[in-house]
């Protein structure tokens, strides 16, 4: 016969849904095959806790100091899940879920910063003196709607804002790629990568101060370099030269 049980995890019966406003996404893991997909906002997101779990993706080093330069937030965070990864289950290693998450919150001792939603206690107004049919009688208190704050900044799916003149290169681990021109947002894809460029600086290009970065620029670039050359009477000349690039053809 057919029977029903309830599905409980860190000791709680209730699963609540998550909201995803527009523009922002998370991803879901299929806990029998491993493959995670993306669900992307406006949406409230309620996965079956038996077939699946929301994730979130642990950027390394050097892709924090490249996707998002100077921000040290986004280290920082980074540097948490990468610690919680090292111990998450065998199941599942590498990938850090919503739970894990909750549970080091709590071991802390401390709410996180970055939490999702906060709900804040709505104030009853005190003119209550007042009976029904004697005196009508209006309140000096306004009373607050029950409001939910949403900061998902670290919560959801790693978002790229390139500017205007700038351009990036998406790959995949199967093979494919795709160039973005901005201006534009883009959401990755759990297994989707920005791919790194290396530019010499100094006048001549050297090898020893290269700038690592993802972001190509497109639009109005000026490249200075020098060079030495030999003329037909042999004579050597050192010559400094300077390049505009109006608009890059990708």
């Amino acid at each position: 016969r057919e029977e029903h049980s309830l599905v409980r995890y860190d000791g709680k019966d209730k699963h609540f849904a998550v909201a995803v406003p527009a523009g922002d996404a998370r991803y879901v893991m299929n806990r029998k095959t491993g493959a995670i997909r993306m669900v992307q906002g406006p949406a409230m997101l309620l996965p079956s806790p038996i077939d699946e779990v929301i994730v979130r993706r642990v950027l390394s080093e050097q892709e924090c100091s490249t996707w998002y330069p100077g921000n040290e937030d986004v280290a920082a965070y980074n540097r948490s899940l990468r610690q919680l990864a090292a111990v998450a289950p065998t199941t599942r290693s590498g990938v850090v879920s919503e739970g894990d998450l909750e549970r080091s919150r709590k071991r802390q001792g401390k709410n996180h910063p970055t939490a999702s939603m906060a709900m804040e206690a709505s104030s009853v107004s005190r003119d209550v003196s007042a009976v029904v049919g004697d005196v009508l009688e209006r309140g000096s208190n306004f009373t607050q709607p029950r409001t939910i704050t949403l900061n998902t900044k670290f919560d959801g799916v790693p978002g790229i804002n390139i500017w205007v003149g700038y351009a990036v290169m998406v790959v995949d681990k199967r093979g494919n790629r795709r160039v973005v021109q901005g201006p534009t947002n883009i959401l990755l894809e759990y297994d989707e990568n920005l791919q790194t460029i290396y530019f010499s600086r100094g006048c001549p290009k050297t090898k020893e101060r290269n700038i690592e970065t993802v972001y190509l620029r497109v639009l109005n670039n000026k490249i200075d370099d020098g060079c030495t050359v030999d003329t037909k009477d042999h004579v050597r000349v050192y010559l400094e030269y300077s390049m505009r690039i109006i608009r890059a053809v990708l």
